[in-house]
Protein backbone atom coordinates (compact mmCIF):
# COMPACT_ATOMS: atom_id res chain seq x y z
CA UNK A 1 0.00 0.00 0.00
CA UNK A 2 1.02 3.78 -0.90
CA UNK A 3 -0.51 6.20 1.11
CA UNK A 4 1.18 10.15 0.99
CA UNK A 5 0.41 13.36 1.67
CA UNK A 6 -0.29 15.98 -1.59
CA UNK A 7 -2.56 18.74 -2.58
CA UNK A 8 -5.68 17.83 -3.98
CA UNK A 9 -9.15 19.45 -4.18
CA UNK A 10 -9.53 19.11 -0.56
CA UNK A 11 -6.62 21.40 0.07
CA UNK A 12 -3.44 21.06 1.11
CA UNK A 13 -2.93 17.98 3.80
CA UNK A 14 -5.53 15.86 2.03
CA UNK A 15 -4.60 11.84 2.72
CA UNK A 16 -4.61 10.18 -0.77
CA UNK A 17 -3.91 5.94 -0.75
CA UNK A 18 -3.76 3.81 -3.18
CA UNK A 19 -4.23 0.28 -2.45
CA UNK A 20 -2.73 -2.35 -4.19
CA UNK A 21 -4.17 -5.48 -2.86
CA UNK A 22 -8.06 -5.92 -1.47
CA UNK A 23 -5.74 -7.14 1.88
CA UNK A 24 -4.39 -3.77 2.06
CA UNK A 25 -8.39 -2.53 1.60
CA UNK A 26 -9.43 -4.12 3.94
CA UNK A 27 -7.19 -2.60 6.73
CA UNK A 28 -7.80 1.25 5.07
CA UNK A 29 -11.20 1.07 5.14
CA UNK A 30 -11.18 0.07 8.71
CA UNK A 31 -8.82 2.55 9.41
CA UNK A 32 -11.20 4.98 7.74
CA UNK A 33 -14.20 3.91 9.31
CA UNK A 34 -12.53 5.11 12.74
CA UNK A 35 -12.07 8.47 10.98
CA UNK A 36 -15.62 8.43 10.32
CA UNK A 37 -17.02 7.65 13.11
CA UNK A 38 -14.78 10.36 14.66
CA UNK A 39 -16.35 12.84 12.69
CA UNK A 40 -20.15 11.36 13.47
CA UNK A 41 -21.73 15.27 15.22
CA UNK A 42 -21.36 16.43 11.82
CA UNK A 43 -24.53 17.14 9.80
CA UNK A 44 -24.84 16.75 6.38
CA UNK A 45 -27.84 18.97 4.77
CA UNK A 46 -29.67 17.29 2.10
CA UNK A 47 -31.62 19.75 -0.25
CA UNK A 48 -33.34 18.15 -3.40
CA UNK A 49 -33.98 21.48 -5.51
CA UNK A 50 -36.20 21.52 -8.43
CA UNK A 51 -35.64 24.48 -10.98
CA UNK A 52 -38.05 26.40 -12.86
CA UNK A 53 -37.65 24.71 -16.72
CA UNK A 54 -35.11 27.25 -18.83
CA UNK A 55 -33.86 28.70 -15.53
CA UNK A 56 -30.56 26.24 -15.00
CA UNK A 57 -28.26 28.55 -16.37
CA UNK A 58 -29.32 31.33 -14.39
CA UNK A 59 -29.68 29.24 -11.12
CA UNK A 60 -26.00 27.91 -11.57
CA UNK A 61 -24.71 31.33 -12.13
CA UNK A 62 -26.34 33.00 -8.82
CA UNK A 63 -25.47 29.68 -7.03
CA UNK A 64 -21.82 30.24 -7.74
CA UNK A 65 -22.44 34.22 -6.39
CA UNK A 66 -24.25 32.51 -3.36
CA UNK A 67 -22.08 29.80 -2.20
CA UNK A 68 -19.72 32.86 -0.58
CA UNK A 69 -22.57 33.65 1.66
CA UNK A 70 -22.66 30.01 2.68
CA UNK A 71 -18.84 29.37 3.14
CA UNK A 72 -18.29 32.39 5.25
CA UNK A 73 -20.73 31.15 8.13
CA UNK A 74 -19.76 29.48 10.99
CA UNK A 75 -19.95 25.74 11.59
CA UNK A 76 -19.64 25.46 7.52
CA UNK A 77 -17.45 22.49 6.82
CA UNK A 78 -18.37 22.52 3.05
CA UNK A 79 -20.67 22.39 -0.28
CA UNK A 80 -21.58 20.88 -3.38
CA UNK A 81 -24.21 21.19 -5.84
CA UNK A 82 -24.94 18.42 -8.18
CA UNK A 83 -26.99 18.52 -11.43
CA UNK A 84 -29.50 15.56 -12.20
CA UNK A 85 -28.23 13.36 -14.79
CA UNK A 86 -31.53 12.45 -15.77
CA UNK A 87 -33.99 15.42 -15.11
CA UNK A 88 -31.21 18.51 -15.87
CA UNK A 89 -33.82 21.04 -13.94
CA UNK A 90 -33.56 18.87 -10.75
CA UNK A 91 -30.53 19.69 -8.01
CA UNK A 92 -29.09 18.30 -5.00
CA UNK A 93 -27.39 20.74 -2.61
CA UNK A 94 -25.31 19.15 0.01
CA UNK A 95 -24.00 20.62 2.95
CA UNK A 96 -21.46 20.10 5.83
CA UNK A 97 -21.90 21.53 8.81
CA UNK A 98 -20.80 20.88 12.42
CA UNK A 99 -23.97 21.09 14.18
CA UNK A 100 -27.74 20.90 12.96
CA UNK A 101 -27.64 24.50 14.90
CA UNK A 102 -25.14 25.79 12.53
CA UNK A 103 -27.01 25.23 9.65
CA UNK A 104 -30.78 26.11 10.88
CA UNK A 105 -29.51 29.02 13.64
CA UNK A 106 -26.68 30.56 12.91
CA UNK A 107 -27.29 30.58 9.01
CA UNK A 108 -30.89 30.66 8.21
CA UNK A 109 -31.10 33.77 10.90
CA UNK A 110 -28.06 35.23 9.67
CA UNK A 111 -28.43 38.56 7.97
CA UNK A 112 -26.30 36.68 5.36
CA UNK A 113 -29.03 34.65 5.00
CA UNK A 114 -31.04 37.38 3.12
CA UNK A 115 -28.60 37.47 0.79
CA UNK A 116 -29.12 33.77 0.04
CA UNK A 117 -32.46 34.23 -0.10
CA UNK A 118 -32.27 36.24 -2.52
CA UNK A 119 -30.25 34.93 -4.92
CA UNK A 120 -31.70 31.44 -5.00
CA UNK A 121 -35.35 31.15 -3.74
CA UNK A 122 -37.03 32.60 -6.24
CA UNK A 123 -35.45 30.00 -8.57
CA UNK A 124 -36.88 26.78 -6.77
CA UNK A 125 -40.71 25.48 -7.73
CA UNK A 126 -41.70 23.63 -5.23
CA UNK A 127 -39.61 25.01 -2.45
CA UNK A 128 -37.29 22.28 -1.26
CA UNK A 129 -37.59 20.39 1.91
CA UNK A 130 -34.25 20.15 3.63
CA UNK A 131 -33.44 17.24 5.66
CA UNK A 132 -30.32 16.46 7.89
CA UNK A 133 -28.17 13.18 8.60
CA UNK A 134 -25.39 12.38 10.85
CA UNK A 135 -22.71 9.23 9.24
CA UNK A 136 -23.40 5.70 10.54
CA UNK A 137 -20.78 4.12 8.41
CA UNK A 138 -19.25 4.86 5.32
CA UNK A 139 -15.60 5.78 4.02
CA UNK A 140 -14.77 9.58 4.84
CA UNK A 141 -15.39 12.03 1.28
CA UNK A 142 -11.95 13.01 1.59
CA UNK A 143 -9.87 9.68 1.07
CA UNK A 144 -9.16 8.48 -2.32
CA UNK A 145 -9.36 4.61 -2.23
CA UNK A 146 -8.02 3.30 -5.76
CA UNK A 147 -8.13 -0.51 -6.24
CA UNK A 148 -5.28 -1.27 -9.18
CA UNK A 149 -6.48 -2.87 -12.39
CA UNK A 150 -5.41 -6.18 -11.38
CA UNK A 151 -7.43 -6.58 -8.26
CA UNK A 152 -11.08 -7.68 -8.24
CA UNK A 153 -13.69 -7.03 -5.36
CA UNK A 154 -14.63 -10.60 -3.50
Amino acid sequence: MVAGRGVGMAGEGTLRVIVTSRAALGCCLHDSAVAWHDNATMVLEAAPLSVRPGQEAAFEAAFREAQAIIAASPGYRGHELQRCVERPGEYLLIVRWDTLEDHTVRFRQSAAYQGWKRLLHHFYDPFPVVSHYRAVAGVPPDRALLLDAGSSPA
